[in-house]
């Protein structure tokens, strides 16, 4: 259905664009439900006409940015979003993409400055608290990633990524109960979430609950994207070892 949405949401832009080729609104519309589909290279081909026909267009480069991030291109992402920033320094949401940014460059300290700066502009931004708590759980300051993660969930009770993250901050922290408690709140949202259920199997196993990790790490390599490949033979040879213990 959404994906139905998406595509019947381009034919709509499409129309305008056929009337008004130079509307940069109507082309950065189009890159963003191109966006939503994982088309990351029309989607950048989208905003570069858009900032043909508006080179101040400060959410076309901070989406530019965005895309050139999952394209694996970090470096040119953080040039992109600098450009954004300079055009509109209070834009938070390009705060909170530069910070996701220099995080998958391994800048965390750098991108925890940025979730603040989103936050100075943002307080109620449920994606830069998460996403400052996860950066913060990658420095090993897991209850500071937690109070943040914590933040979010006043904000929003019904995300279950941030449920999730909470989970895997109490379990760095050997709070194995409180992290399973959290993963089934992320579960219960949605059930289909592939980490939670191997974060869930951990703290399992770290209980000695075996027979229920073993479940839990059978429900991630059944739910897992190709992106987790290499953590599906971690799981694997996980539910080998617990297989031997009972």
């Amino acid at each position: 259905r959404t994906l139905g949405w998406l595509e019947e949401a381009i034919a709509c832009v499409d129309s305008a664009l056929e009337i008004d080729p130079r509307d940069a609104t109507a082309w950065s519309n189009k890159g963003l439900a191109l966006r939503n589909l994982g088309r990351h290279k029309e989607v950048i081909a989208c905003l570069d006409r858009a900032l043909e026909i508006d080179p101040g267009f400060a959410g076309a480069w901070s989406n530019k940015g965005a895309a050139l991030r999952a394209l694996g291109k970090p470096q040119e992402a953080i040039a992109c979003l600098d450009r954004a920033l300079e055009i509109d320094p209070g834009y938070a949401e390009a705060w909170s993409n530069k910070g996701v940014t220099l995080g998958a460059l391994g800048r965390r300290n750098e991108a925890i400055t940025s979730y603040d700066r989103a936050l100075e502009i943002d307080p109620r931004s449920t994606i830069a608290w998460s996403n400052k708590g996860l950066a913060l759980g990658a420095l090993g300051r897991y209850q500071e990633a937690m109070d943040c993660h914590d933040r979010a969930l006043e904000i929003d009770p019904r995300d279950a990524v941030v449920w999730g993250s909470k989970g895997n901050a109490l379990g760095n922290l050997g709070r194995y109960q409180e992290a399973i408690d959290c993963l089934d709140r992320a579960l219960e949202i949605n059930p289909r979430s592939a980490l939670a259920w191997s974060n869930k199997g951990l703290a399992l196993g770290a209980l000695g609950r075996h027979k229920e990790a073993i479940i839990s790490f059978r429900k991630f390599i059944e739910l897992a994207p190709p992106k987790y490949g290499s953590h599906v033979g971690q799981v694997k040879e996980f539910i080998r070892q617990l297989e031997q213990k009972i």
